[in-house]
């Protein structure tokens, strides 16, 4: 597993070149520092009015919760000049996900079960008795009628 990637996109829109440091601070939801990670350690140039993306690899894969990346980014002569941006994401591990989906599916099927058997049960007797009620009267009078329907064994 290659872990997950953070991109930052960095354009020079000055008139120099401009070799850009710094670092990547991940702090997790209750704003303890978890790791941080140094970008543009290789102290690749950008030239002006250039666009460059730059990557860093998030320390930890297989934690569960909410992130802040504080990203402070020092450029120009000897660095004086900085920027600093806050992004904030959710990761989960995918084991834990796959765990989650099954967990569902299984509950969805036992629960799907549990319904068909309750229900299955009262409509459908062994004996047929459960099979459709049919209640005749012997005592109420009937006039035949165009609409009624007839049935007969041949």
């Amino acid at each position: 597993d290659d872990g997950r990637i953070m991109t930052l996109t960095l354009k020079n829109e000055g008139s120099k070149t401009s070799t850009p440091t710094g670092e990547i601070i991940f702090y997790n939801s209750r704003g303890e520092e978890v790791a941080s990670m140094p970008l543009n350690p290789a102290g690749e140039t950008i030239e002006p009015g250039v666009e460059k993306l730059f990557s860093v690899k998030v320390p930890f894969n297989n934690k569960l919760g909410r992130f802040k990346a504080n990203a402070t980014v020092r450029y120009g002569a000897e660095g004086k000049l900085a920027i600093f941006d806050t992004v904030q994401f959710y990761m989960v591990p995918y084991k834990l996900l796959l765990v989650f989906v099954v967990v569902i599916v299984i509950f969805s099927l036992f629960v799907t079960y549990l319904l068909r058997r309750v229900f299955y049960d009262e409509l459908h007797h062994e004996d047929g008795s459960g099979d459709l009620p049919l209640r005749v009267r012997n005592d109420r009078e009937h006039t035949e009628h165009d609409h009624d329907i007839h049935i007969s064994k041949k």
